[in-house]
């Protein structure tokens, strides 16, 4: 499943034709009206992918995809979740709290109905026979949240690979570093946005102050204007990375990964690369989240523990591939549903 800028397109098998539905705007800038009339005009066209599909992988369990995974299981089929990501736990703030309770009533009531496309859904509540997590602490997020849903924790193919990748790129690095950005205005977090703004402008002023270091920022895939960064205005020795440049390389070419939410900072740790959790701007990440608990993870309020983490090496991480067990796991709910 593709998602551009202005069309979504789909193809589910490899030998299915493509199809494109024209979107007036980004589907995460419309507004809740018009996202509600879209899913509404477009799920017929939607559901025609379902038919004959008899196990959905997906990746994200949105609108999109909840249109299509109701259609598949209605004809008996089974939907699995593919979840590369880090969730943060839900606030522990009573107000906010009681607002998730609310709607993950909400999109289990509509789901009974197969009209969960239409309502807002923290990721792992729709109707899924499974889903395999990175890591122990997003299973447990999910566990706390009350998800229905087998859950387990496997290896991302995309791991082994990358770790492979990391190894035959690696330099030897000098006062090299690389911040990773999060896509809080994508996802409607301004105030998200903001805070990465204020990030950027601390590294700006530590660029400044350290002229022999080296300071480049990853953008993330999602984050579509780069006027919010005004380039023009950063020190010499600061230097943007696109999405579409090998975030592989990008590791292999810096000293740490200074970041405030990315998953980036998992690869990072897999590979040996110490990574600093900076949060004078953003919240320190919630408690019970992977972010906060995971010890090898230096948190800091303050860019200047970037000179004293110069010469850190953490240890790479033992990598076990759990391609075959994905594979047969895949394979059983297959075989289980025919």
């Amino acid at each position: 499943m593709i998602f551009g800028m202005d069309t979504i397109k789909l193809a589910l098998l490899p030998n299915q034709e493509q199809i494109a539905l024209s979107l007036s705007k980004p589907y995460y800038l419309m507004s809740t009206k018009d996202r509600f009339l879209w899913i509404y005009r477009a799920s017929r066209t939607l559901e025609q992918y379902a038919k004959g599909t008899r196990l959905l992988v997906i990746g994200s369990d949105g609108a999109v995809q909840r249109v299509i995974a109701n259609a598949v299981r209605k004809q008996g089929g089974r939907v699995i979740l593919l979840l590369d990501g880090v969730l943060q736990p839900w606030s522990h703030k009573s107000y906010l709290y009681l607002y998730a309770i609310m709607k993950r009533t909400l999109q289990r009531t509509s789901a009974y109905f197969n009209l969960n496309q239409y309502f807002p859904s923290d990721i792992g509540h729709t109707n899924l026979d499974e889903i395999y997590v990175m890591n122990e602490a997003v299973r447990n997020v999910l566990l706390s949240q009350k998800v229905l849903a087998p859950i387990k924790v496997v290896t991302l193919p995309r791991f082994i690979n990358h770790a492979q990748k990391f190894s035959k790129l690696r330099q030897q690095p000098s006062n090299n570093c690389l911040y990773v950005t999060g896509a809080y205005k994508w996802h409607g977090d301004l105030a998200g946005h903001n805070n990465q703004q204020k990030d950027i402008a601390d590294l700006q002023q530590f660029a400044k102050s350290y002229p022999n270091w080296r300071i480049k920022v990853r953008i993330h895939p999602r984050e579509l204007d780069l006027n919010d960064y005004q380039i023009a205005k950063w020190p010499k020795n600061m230097t943007i990375s696109l999405s579409d440049n090998d975030p592989i390389a990008d590791m292999a070419w810096t000293n740490l990964l200074i970041t405030a939410r990315s998953t980036m900072a998992i690869e990072a740790e897999m590979v040996g690369l110490p990574v600093l959790i900076y949060h004078r701007n953003f919240a320190f990440p919630e408690q019970g989240s992977y972010l906060a608990e995971n010890q090898s993870f230096y948190k800091t309020d303050n860019l200047k523990d970037v000179l004293s983490l110069l010469q850190t090496t953490n240890p790479v991480q033992s990598i076990t591939s759990s391609v075959e067990e994905i594979t047969n796991s895949l394979l059983k709910h297959y075989i289980d549903c025919c």
